[in-house]
């Protein structure tokens, strides 16, 4: 007899079986990486509030010039003061970084690839305050708090590093990857 694995599929849910919402999420990883449109970010993301608090998922945001508005916007949501030149964003200093948007789930029409959740809009941290339903359920976990930074303008290479939110503990409830 070979080799066996045993695991327990109760309460697990589909990365595809995501539904469409504003969410809050605290970002988990992030790693740099370059395609034929130029340099995204790939984003671990957990889900903090909501039916899937616990639960993770992925996110690209490239910085391709096409794309530089949806950077500008995911900047701004995660705390960072973006200037009017360049920028330099050290992966390490996303981790943590907590943010709200609106996940649209997409459909692939041609059916080759399974549904997923793209964020649609990432919220600057005053453009939507929590609804008090998830402030209450994210009070005793997780601080709903988005942290401000700012870059320094003067130097055309700055490094912009906001604070880490800050956390109160463990989400509550069991985090199963999907």
């Amino acid at each position: 007899m070979g080799t066996t694995i045993t695991a327990n599929f109760q309460g697990v849910i589909e990365k595809s079986q995501y539904d469409s919402g504003d969410y809050f999420w605290t970002i988990k990883g992030a790693s740099p990486d370059s395609g034929p449109n130029g340099s995204y970010i790939r984003l671990k993301l957990q889900f903090v509030d909501g039916p899937y608090a616990g639960l993770y998922t992925e996110e690209i945001v490239s910085f391709s010039e096409k794309s530089l508005w949806r950077a500008k916007q995911f900047l701004r949501a995660v705390g960072y003061d973006v200037p009017d030149g360049p920028i330099t964003v050290d992966m390490d200093d996303l981790l943590e970084l907590q943010f709200r948007g609106h996940g649209e789930r997409e459909v692939d029409p041609k059916g080759k690839y399974p549904p997923k959740l793209r964020i649609s809009t990432f919220m600057h941290k005053d453009q939507v305050p929590l609804a008090p339903e998830a402030t209450a359920q994210t009070s005793s976990t997780v601080a709903p708090a988005v942290p401000g930074a700012q870059a320094s303008a003067s130097s055309p290479e700055a490094p912009a590093t906001p604070s880490p939110a800050p956390v109160a503990g463990p989400v509550t409830r069991p985090k199963v990857k999907v």
